[in-house]
């Protein structure tokens, strides 16, 4: 279960809580600041290996839609269910203040999980190749990164180093150190474009509108068919075609831009 599935499936947390459920939640430290928004009366505790609460019943977090039996029509899309600090939202705002053109967030690459060799490959097909998003250069907006990670990050600065002729990509990711700080970041940007990765939930789970770059192979949970999405109604999916490219999608994208944003 990875970051995105947590910041997905955490939606069924404040239902127990209001069903009168005592719950703690057991995250990773970098969702910890970022889940206590879920609920007042919510317990949030960094996962260690022995607990320090005791508890009568644990459930692991993507077991909570089949014990609400969910279906598709009674998906809990409430949102946003997850929120930003309003003292780091407004620190990025000063930060971003020297950007005048809408701002539009970019991730184009997944985590990589050196400890599961069998996603590997999974990587690599929903990963875009940063040069292939040179065609933002042509619409009116200001792209920042939302890239964490060697391999997006390491894409960036070779890019950045050579005579790449595609958009400028500001870059404010070393100052994100968890989730907390991406929510107030996100906050401040009017459009997230991104591979099908956490940040794309964290966006969704907010309510701020997010344009999904979704690999012909797709993961279940944005079925096969459909260009919104019933767990984030702010979403929309590009979906590779057959032929399984990722050029087409990003022509599609470019189009949508220039019709929302205009012509650089």
């Amino acid at each position: 279960q990875g970051l995105g599935d947590i910041l997905q499936f955490c939606r069924y947390v404040p239902l127990l809580i209001e069903m009168g459920v005592n719950v703690v939640l057991e995250v990773g430290p970098e969702l910890l600041v970022l889940a206590q928004t879920l609920h007042p009366r919510l317990q949030v505790i960094q996962n260690n290996p022995v607990l320090s609460v005791s508890y009568d019943v644990s459930i692991p977090i993507m077991s909570l839609p089949l014990l609400f039996r969910t279906t598709v029509s009674s998906i809990p899309n409430n949102v946003p269910y997850l929120f930003s600090n309003k003292q780091t939202r407004e620190a990025w705002k000063i930060r971003l203040a020297s950007l005048k053109r809408p701002k539009i967030g970019l991730v184009w690459a997944g985590g990589f999980r050196a400890n599961q060799p069998e996603l590997w490959t999974v990587n690599e097909r929903r990963n875009i190749r940063l040069e292939l998003l040179k065609e933002l250069g042509s619409v009116d907006a200001d792209f920042v990164s939302l890239q964490k990670g060697a391999y997006g990050t390491d894409q960036l600065g070779a890019l950045k180093a050579s005579d790449w002729d595609g958009p400028k990509i500001f870059d404010f990711t070393p100052d994100l150190h968890s989730f907390a700080d991406t929510a107030g970041f996100i906050d401040n940007l009017d459009l997230i474009i991104s591979v099908d990765t956490s940040t794309a939930h964290l966006a969704g789970a907010m309510g701020k509108e997010i344009w999904i770059l979704n690999r012909f192979d797709t993961c279940w949970r944005w079925f096969t068919e459909r260009k919104d999405s019933p767990w984030y109604p702010s979403a929309h999916l590009y979906r590779q075609g057959p032929e399984r490219e990722w050029q087409p999608v990003i022509n599609d994208v470019v189009r949508d831009l220039k019709l929302r944003f205009g012509k650089a």
